[in-house]
Formats: structure tokens, C-alpha cells, sequence
């Protein structure tokens, strides 16, 4: 999942109805943070095998020379902010919360609207978020250093079976929910999102990678 237009990509399967687990309200709260992994500051680079082929990025060179298909975000203490334009350094924060949680596997909350605006009052549904929710592998060395590189998928509320899980446009009332979803696809706790995400979790060759590449942008 490329992560700027990977946003928008969530946003239309939550409102679709696909598998994705789903909820109208947040799982985790800021309490669950305690035990998270601590991320290091800078710019993260989406990297997969299309991206290194079609756009290759120098790291070692800044930011603003960079292509604008590099898919990059940076973090900074605890926020997360996008590209503001298609080129350039200019960011803005995420419009939504990203909340890291520990735990087995390590969670991640996204907080999505329908509008991109970070002011709510610029928001088409300002009172209407939605939660989805990946996990995470790419544990550190020791639990004191910080994390530099996250193996992460998206968290799946049931299965298809492979034939239809094989077409673009498969039906819910089709979805095998794993246990304690409802048929909107909303977990009943964090314990059952949890459970989703082991059984939901790919071939680590299917996995979307971020990955740590400088501390500045430029």
C-alpha cells in the first residue's frame, strides 16, 4: 500500500463494503500505546519490487530532488504528515489519527474521512470517521532501539474462498466472517481484530514494506 494514495485506497474499500475490518468507532485508545514500538524520526519510503523497478529513489540525495512517484512520509514524534503537493518537501499532517499500538501482533488504527481537509470543518463528513487497521512485523534488534523498517498488511474481517477471492468485485453476503465480526465487518473487541490480523496475515512476499531512509528532508 503505497501510503499517500494508500489513504485514499482504504478510505474507498471502508466505504464499499469490502473485507476490510472495519469500525465506526476507535478499538484502541492512546492507553494501548504504552508498550508500541518507538519509530525513528525522518523520512519513510513505501518500497516494493514495482516501485524499486518503475521509480527508483536515490536516498542518499534529498528529498526535492527526488521523482514524484516516490511514495514517502515523515514521521516525527508520534505524527505522521503527507506530501502537501505532488512534488516538493511541503507536508501537512495526516487529515485522520495513526495510533501504534504493542501487542502481539503490533496494531496499527487509521482514522479515515471521507474529506482530506485536517481542519474538521473542511471535512465532507466531519462527524463521520471510520477505523481500519493493519499490523505490523519488523521488529528492532533489542526492544531500545527504534523501529526502521515495518512489514505491514491490511487487517481482513473474513475469507473468500480462492475462486472469488480471485474477482475485483466480490459480494460481502459471499464473506466467511471470522469470528466476533458483525456483517458490517466491525470487530466486537480488540481481542477478535487481533485474532483477524494473525489469520489475516499474508506471505511475507504479499506484505507492503516502510522503510526508514534519512532523518531530514533535506
Amino acid at each position: 500500500m503505497r501510503f499517500r494514495s494508500g489513504m485514499a485506497g482504504l478510505l474507498a474499500l471502508a466505504l464499499s463494503g469490502c473485507d476490510l475490518a472495519i469500525s465506526d468507532q476507535p478499538i484502541f485508545a492512546k492507553a494501548d500505546m504504552a508498550d508500541a514500538l518507538q519509530l525513528e524520526n525522518g523520512v519513510w519510503l513505501a518500497r516494493s519490487k514495482d516501485s524499486e523497478n518503475d521509480c527508483p529513489v536515490n536516498t542518499a540525495q534529498p528529498v526535492s530532488t527526488w521523482k514524484s512517484c516516490a511514495e514517502w512520509t515523515y514521521f516525527r514524534d508520534g505524527q505522521w504528515f503527507e506530501k502537501e503537493r505532488e512534488s516538493g518537501i511541503e507536508i501537512k499532517p495526516f487529515a485522520g489519527s495513526i495510533l501504534m499500538t504493542g501487542g502481539d501482533p503490533a496494531m496499527v488504527q487509521i482514522e479515515l474521512y471521507e474529506g482530506d481537509a485536517v481542519d474538521p470543518a473542511q471535512r465532507s463528513s466531519p462527524s463521520s470517521p471510520r477505523y481500519v487497521f493493519a499490523a505490523f512485523d519488523g521488529m528492532p534488534a533489542d526492544r531500545t532501539s527504534k523501529l526502521r523498517l515495518i512489514n505491514y498488511w491490511i487487517v481482513k474481517c473474513g475469507t473468500h474462498s480462492p475462486a472469488e477471492a480471485s474477482t475485483i468485485d466480490t459480494a460481502t453476503s459471499s464473506l466467511e466472517r471470522f469470528a466476533g465480526f458483525n456483517q458490517e465487518c466491525q470487530p466486537a473487541s480488540a481481542k477478535v481484530l487481533r485474532a483477524a490480523a494473525t489469520a489475516s496475515r499474508p506471505s511475507e512476499s504479499d506484505m507492503s514494506r516502510l522503510e526508514w531512509v534519512r532523518a531530514n528532508l533535506d
